[in-house]
Formats: C-alpha cells, structure tokens, sequence
C-alpha cells in the first residue's frame, strides 16, 4: 500500500537500486541524495534516458551491480519546436505541459529551449494529493562549427507529493487484540 511520486524505485537487470542516488545520473552528473531526498526529475523534462550496464557502469564508481541510469536533459535545437500537450486521467489528473525550441538568429550561433509542466492529482489514499510544477530554460551559444556552449537550468516544486506511507500487518491483513480492523480508506497523514 502507499504509492508516491516522491522518489523513483530503479532495478537493473534484477538488482535493486532504490533509494541509492549512486545510481541515478543527470547529464552525465551524479544526482545527490539518499533514499528519502533523492531527486526526482519528471521525464517529461527528459531528451531520454540512457541504461548503463556491465563492464561501463564500474567507471562511474560505486553503484548497483545491475548498472546505472544516466537522465539527458532536453537541449535547445536550430530547428523550431513547438509542442502543447493537455492531459486528464483517472483520480483527477490534471497535466499541461509545453516543449519550445528554435534558434534565436538566422545562422544558429543562439539557440534557447524552454520546457515546463504543471500536474495535479488525487493520490490513492484519502485526504492525500499529489501536485508537480517544473520548469527548464536552456540557452546555446555556438561560436564556431567546434565549439559550444550550453546553459541548462532546471527548477521543479512539489507542495504535495502523495503518501507513501504503510501500515502494520496487525489491524490491516491480522485484526488487532480487541478482534478490530483499520477501516480500508484510513490514512494516518489526513488532513
């Protein structure tokens, strides 16, 4: 029981690396955190997500046998890019979101992209909701065909991020000493 969008669960080829912030990678960085305060970064913010396993993933150092996840953040293009998304789902999901890039002059030397989401939700337990703001500004500057520069920014808030809690066996799957059970909608964190 208790689902959350606080943290994500990573498992690699049958080897857990939850909780673990050695194994999660952004732009090639080592994302810092432990287990609670990992950081979570929306894949809609995401270019992709890269796999590393066996022999490559040992370069990076300590990590999870089964390997690690490298995140690629999106990154300003020449090409115009315009994308408006609206979504709506079960427990009153609630998603916008937009994707923005193109080239600031004629030749391609300045470049920007701009990336950014709003989410809300019902969590599965009572009295919980879940609620997601990112934004992603990037901005390129190419002197020359060998050279580039990127900026990348990434800010992301979540006033509400769910519950992830649980309970005991004893009053959930065993009846307590007085013979009683929990009620099934019952959430310690109601408000």
């Amino acid at each position: 029981r208790g689902a959350s969008n606080t943290y994500d669960h990573l498992i690699i080829r049958g080897f857990a690396a939850e909780g673990q912030s050695q194994n999660n990678y952004l732009n090639g960085l080592k994302l810092q955190g432990n287990f609670y305060n990992d950081a979570v970064i929306d894949p809609y913010m995401l270019e992709r997500a890269e796999i590393m396993r066996g022999p490559v993933s040992v370069l990076y150092g300590k990590s999870s046998p089964g390997g690690l996840l490298n995140m690629v953040s999106k990154r300003p293009t020449t090409e115009p890019l315009k994308e408006v998304q609206f979504k709506a789902g079960t427990d009153s999901l609630f998603q916008t979101g937009f994707d923005f890039s193109d080239a600031l002059d004629d030749d391609g030397v300045y470049s920007y992209r701009l990336t950014g989401l709003a989410r809300s939700a019902n969590a599965q337990q009572k009295g919980s909701e879940e609620q997601r703001y990112a934004i992603a500004p990037a901005f390129t500057w190419r002197p020359d065909d060998k050279t580039n520069f990127t900026f990348l920014s990434y800010f992301q808030n979540e006033p509400e991020t769910g519950y992830y809690g649980w309970l005991p066996k004893e009053g959930t799957v065993e009846p307590l000493p007085n013979g009683k059970r929990l009620p099934t909608d019952f959430n310690e964190g109601a408000k």
